[in-house]
């Protein structure tokens, strides 16, 4: 995930520093930050809001994700439409995933009906590394690549940018050198590491 790798070039540029991560749904990411429980945070659909300090640190859209196995795999596009005859993988109402995949089938006109909604990402793909249907990610959500099959879905052509981002009036020298990171971080190395399928 981007944020994973903006946080291993912070670690090679101060590797003494310790970095406490939380990990959770969109919502309770911004809520962490709102509260000031984290410094800085990672995440797509930022709001343009003068509360927050943002910086766009990749591209990406959501990606249907299915076990290699799966006829799926075998596509390089699907469509909403034809995703419909598979068991799908739906994450909770509160995750900027979620939210892609119910505008997509919206902008189709259809209703889809999950077999399973999970609550984290590592469950989605738990769930469809273990054969439970169709899911959905952030195309550069996760490193993982045993047992996952991405394919691009057809009504999701633009990509949207995941964002580095802080409340705007927090200062300090942790969450400076985080922003340094991420600028240092368009060098070649970890453009090699954002850019990894």
């Amino acid at each position: 995930m981007p944020g994973m790798a903006l946080i291993a070039a912070f670690r090679n540029l101060y590797p003494k520093i310790q970095i406490n991560i939380e990990i959770g749904s969109w919502s309770a990411i911004m809520a962490a930050v709102v509260d000031q429980r984290v410094d800085v945070a990672v995440l797509p659909e930022v709001p343009q809001d003068n509360r927050f300090r943002r910086e766009p640190c990749v591209q990406q859209r959501v990606v249907a994700i299915c076990h290699p196995v799966h006829d799926l795999s075998r596509e390089s596009r699907v469509s909403v439409a034809s995703l419909m005859q598979y068991p799908l993988v739906f994450r909770t109402r509160d995750s900027s995933t979620q939210r892609a995949v119910d505008r997509a089938f919206r902008a189709v006109n259809l209703r889809a009906s999950p077999a399973i909604i999970v609550n984290t990402r590592e469950g989605m793909l738990e769930a469809v590394a273990n054969r439970l249907g169709v899911g959905f990610v952030w195309e550069h959500g996760s490193s993982r690549v045993d047992r996952i099959a991405k394919v691009a879905i057809a009504e999701i052509k633009a990509e949207s940018p995941e964002y580095i981002f802080s409340l705007a009036g927090r200062r300090g020298k942790l969450v400076e050198l985080f922003y340094l990171a991420r600028s240092l971080s368009r060098s070649a190395d970890a453009a090699d590491i954002l850019a990894a399928p």
